[in-house]
């Protein structure tokens, strides 16, 4: 027992030597190092299908990338220089910034030649003269267009009394005389380039093609084609303006104003100018004239019993589209004619409002209803915007300007000497073929008789004198606060103020003929002529005429009132 206590001691030696406290801690035991990191084994993967998935469905490559289209060129600083005239500068400061300030000046001192920013401006010269062919055929022959189309016109005139034979002439594309050609063509000697085309008219014509041909795309997207049509209409316009002159006798010293538009604010069809050139040439002798028959004539009438529907475009604001609203409602209070506002565009026979902010022109349109749609144009820069609308919308009813009637002469004296040849489609009287009175007699209160100032060389000189009361028709205000006003008024003003008192030209509302002509018109279905010279034989009092009475009687019931 003892020995194994000794023994059991004697393992651990005990050291008797003294301990160092600050001796280094022994080096700790070894420790074999950790083994390398290896990454986790990839995630579990099905294996592949036994048959490969169907391709994805076929789709078509993408469109090929255009190109933006250019920025539009900045508009050349405006050339005011000498003009401080503030009314001026407002007037231009509403144009948009697509107009070029130099054709809004242009356009301005064209209709005001008299206001002293416009007396130094320099007049736009062409580089090359073009040569004027004297007569229709160099016309067609130097175009790639195709042919005038003959139009086969009904014998209106068989059967007709001598009586009522004897009383027609023919009014329209009258040769003018020695004395009116000398004195038109005055104007080609001075201030008027009678063969050359003035900036205005190109600048115009350009403007009309453009919203033209953004209609007809609009309308009809899928037509081919759209420009050369569009095209095609303009040529036909300018070629009847063109034959216009030439019938006038001074169709080799003049081009007429080739603007795209006929009278200033009618657009033609290509029917309609086909229908006009082939009358001239039945009066040239080309062609045998088998009369006319206004039921086959290019002017139409709206059908009656229904609403005539209308679409504001878009570029109308609720302030345009009022003033075409109040303009409509104008009509319909004094007649049956009803109008109706449609929210989406018709496929056809309907009337489309369309802004077009271009100082070129104060309305446009389509003289008659046509296919497929009847579209004004409206810039709504020009004072009286109602009287304007109306005006416009008549026209698309059918009715032409007053001082074309067949009877204008008996009315006014055009004073020759004072017209710019080049307009001279404004003062020709229209074809008695498309257009009656419907026994109507002249009206100078007329919305549709254009001012006595218009057309001219001279502004400050009227073009369109009334033979009955002239002082009355064209009077000026002379009351105490105008003159007052006068004095301190540019004379843009002053002619502004002038157009509130001038009765012949007047844009205010529709006169009692007005009114009555579009009662006749529209308003008494079943009532017809069989005759389109029935307001003339009216007017000159043979509806109750011993012999042609009973003929008049029969043909003649709406323009005699017999209905």
């Amino acid at each position: 027992m003892f020995l194994q206590v000794i023994v059991a001691f004697s393992w651990e030696l005990i050291s008797c030597q003294p301990q160092n406290p600050f001796a280094p801690p022994p080096p700790p035991p070894f420790r074999p190092p950790p083994p390398p990191f290896r990454p986790p084994p990839p995630p579990f993967r099905p294996p592949p299908p036994l048959f490969p998935p169907p391709p994805p469905p076929f789709q078509p490559p993408p469109p090929p990338l255009r190109p933006p289209p250019p920025f539009s060129p900045a508009a050349p600083p405006p050339p005011w220089i000498g003009i401080s005239d503030p009314n001026l500068l407002n007037y231009l400061s509403r144009l948009q910034t697509s107009v070029s300030p130099e054709y809004a000046f242009n356009y301005f001192c064209g209709r005001f030649p008299a206001h002293d920013g416009c007396r130094q401006q320099q007049r736009w010269q062409p580089q090359a003269q073009q040569p004027v062919p004297t007569n229709l055929q160099p016309i067609i022959a130097t175009t790639t267009m195709p042919p005038i189309p003959r139009i086969q016109i009904a014998d209106s005139l068989q059967g007709v009394p001598s009586e009522l034979k004897s009383q027609l002439k023919h009014f329209a594309f009258q040769m003018l005389d020695e004395k009116d050609k000398r004195n038109i063509l005055k104007a080609c000697s001075g201030k008027v380039k009678c063969l050359e085309q003035s900036e205005t008219a190109t600048k115009k014509r350009a403007a009309v093609k453009h919203y033209e041909i953004a209609l007809n795309k609009m309308i009809q997207p899928n037509a081919l084609d759209v420009e050369r049509s569009v095209e095609l209409r303009h040529l036909r316009t300018q070629q009847v303006k063109q034959a216009m002159l030439r019938r006038a006798g001074i169709g080799d010293k003049v081009i007429a104003a080739n603007d795209g538009t006929f009278q200033d604010d009618i657009l033609l069809t290509e029917h309609q100018s086909n229908w006009i050139l082939n009358e001239i040439s039945a009066l040239d002798g080309r062609r045998k004239r088998d009369s006319l028959f206004f039921e086959n004539a290019p002017t139409q009438k709206w059908p009656t019993g229904e609403p005539i529907k209308y679409y504001f475009d878009p570029s109308l604001n609720s302030d345009d589209q009022e003033v075409v609203k109040r303009a409509l409602r104008s009509i319909e209070r004094n007649t049956c004619i009803k109008f109706e506002l449609v929210a989406e565009r018709p496929h056809s026979k309907y009337i489309h409002y369309i802004k077009n902010p271009d100082p070129a022109f104060c309305g446009l349109s389509f003289i008659g209803r046509v296919e497929p749609v009847n579209p004004i144009y409206l810039s709504f820069l020009c004072v009286d915007l109602i009287g304007v609308t109306v005006h416009e919308t008549m026209h698309a009813l059918g009715i032409n300007h007053q001082q074309l009637r067949a009877d204008r002469d008996e009315y006014v004296s055009v004073q020759w000497d004072n017209i710019n040849p080049q307009l001279y489609d404004y003062f020709a009287i229209a074809d008695t073929s498309q257009f009656t009175s419907y026994g109507i007699a002249y009206d100078y209160y007329s919305i549709m008789h254009y001012s006595p100032f218009v057309g001219g060389v001279d502004a400050d000189k009227p073009t369109l004198v009334p033979k009955m009361q002239p002082e009355r028709f064209m009077k000026v205000n002379k009351s105490n606060i105008l003159k007052f006003i006068l004095r301190f008024t540019s004379e843009i003003m002053i002619r502004l103020l002038n157009s509130l008192y001038q009765i012949i030209g007047q844009r205010k509302g529709l006169s009692d003929r007005d009114v009555e002509l579009l009662r006749v018109m529209y308003c008494n279905p079943g009532c017809e002529d069989k005759i389109v010279y029935c307001g003339i034989w009216t007017l000159k009092g043979l509806c109750n005429a011993r012999n042609p009475g009973s003929w008049m009687k029969r043909n003649c019931r709406r323009s005699c009132g017999f209905c």
